[in-house]
């Protein structure tokens, strides 16, 4: 059998689980703030009814549209043909978001082509995209989690493109247009910023000193410039928008009452964020009553936030296995970065590095800043899947070289 062969057996197994989670969960269910009033699908239909934008940024209308208006384009012929049921709508979205998670895993696999693999370690790099629970739960989702992954994904890509050949207008046009339609999904897609500054940083200040030294740094800069010119105006037109008409500040998120059931504030900090103390009477978050944050984000990832009792076997098993592959993933993680072989790579593994990092630590200071159970969800730091199966990917590649050299001699 081929490694082509195999990748397409793993790409066709992760479509059918995609879809089969799809098609057997109903729409209603395993959803976030979708159909409240001023959800996300009041959002879609007031852009297929009225042609225009919220007249508030109350609940969810203080997103971006991108998500919105592509999901309005969608639904508006149905709708113009008399559909009106908001089963039958959602369902159509569903397959929407479906559409994207499989995109993800396209997208992953040719990151995965850019870091030079061999056989093994890139096949269970990308196994473990395609079979991660989270990417099924966001097939059926139809808020902006999904799109907003997917552009990350491509904005990933394109940087290390980007790093590949830094002198590229198209590349870097690309990369800016990527990262501005994922935060024009989302803003906190915005957090990209920083690893992607990272590869520009390290690109401008390693040119090579020679005759031409000086050229290659304009390059560079108006490479740059290229950059901000596209994905400035993407990306922030919307929350200047919102500034403007509401006053809205460019970080905000919308805060709940402390008298609600989600909040978790008043457990100290200390048993909120110790990775140590880890519930494991049940595999499943209690979404009212968990607080800490390392053991709602591992069983968030695997079954959302949502308690599914007649799986729980089987959930238990999983849920050891996701513990082991973080904990492997992280002490993959330290070893390449200490390791100092392979120097050609050292960069971009600084870069998954780095954004392995502001993931993490945008979601701890906003747990800390908003204690609600709903800020500790999984969705929110999905490409550190990304960042842990490239170092789990990176480790087997080098073991196996060292394997492979000790048998030659």
């Amino acid at each position: 059998i081929s490694l082509n062969e195999i990748v397409m057996f793993i790409f066709i197994a992760g479509v059918i689980l995609r879809l089969s989670f799809v098609t057997s969960a109903s729409v209603f269910d395993y959803q976030h703030d979708v159909f409240d009033q001023r959800g996300h699908f009041d959002y879609i239909l007031n852009i297929v009814n009225n042609f225009e934008l919220p007249s508030s940024n109350k609940m969810q209308y203080y997103h971006p549209p991108l998500h919105y208006f592509i999901s309005a384009l969608v639904l508006r012929p149905f709708v113009m043909f008399g559909v009106t049921d908001e089963k039958i709508l959602g369902n159509i979205l569903q397959y929407l978001t479906a559409f994207y998670s499989v995109f993800i895993m396209m997208v992953a696999l040719k990151i995965l082509d850019r870091l030079k693999l061999n056989v093994l370690p890139k096949l269970a790099a990308f196994a473990i995209i395609a079979f991660h629970p989270t990417f099924f739960i966001l097939a059926g989702s139809i808020n902006n989690d999904c799109l907003c992954i997917l552009f990350m994904f491509l904005s990933v890509y394109f940087a290390i493109r980007w790093y590949e050949n830094p002198y590229r207008k198209r590349t870097t046009a690309l990369l800016a247009l990527c990262f501005g339609l994922a935060v024009m999904s989302k803003i906190s897609a915005a957090l990209l910023c920083v690893p992607i500054g990272f590869v520009f940083l390290y690109k401008f200040f390693t040119v090579e000193k020679d005759t031409y030294r000086k050229e290659r740094i304009k390059r560079i800069l108006t490479m740059f410039g290229l950059f901000l010119l596209i994905a400035l105006p993407l990306s922030l037109w919307y929350p200047v928008r919102n500034y403007i008409l509401f006053d809205q500040s460019l970080l905000y998120i919308p805060r709940l009452s402390e008298d609600s059931w989600l909040y978790c504030g008043d457990i100290s900090l200390f048993n909120r964020l110790n990775p140590l103390n880890l519930n494991l009477s049940t595999p499943f978050c209690d979404v009212g009553n968990d607080y800490n944050l390392a053991d709602y984000t591992l069983k968030c990832s695997l079954f959302g936030e949502w308690d599914i009792t007649s799986f729980t076997t089987v959930a238990y098993i999983l849920l050891c296995v996701n513990l082991l592959l973080t904990v492997i993933s992280l002490a993959c993680m330290i070893y390449i970065l200490i390791s100092r072989k392979y120097k050609m790579l050292r960069p971009i593994n600084i870069f998954f590095a780095v954004l392995w990092l502001t993931q993490i630590i945008s979601f701890v200071i906003t747990n800390i800043n908003y204690p609600f159970g709903c800020t500790m969800d999984f969705r929110y730091i999905v490409l550190t899947i990304l960042c842990g199966a490239v170092f789990i990917a990176q480790t087997l590649q080098r073991v196996n070289n060292k394997w492979l050299s000790l048998v030659r001699t």
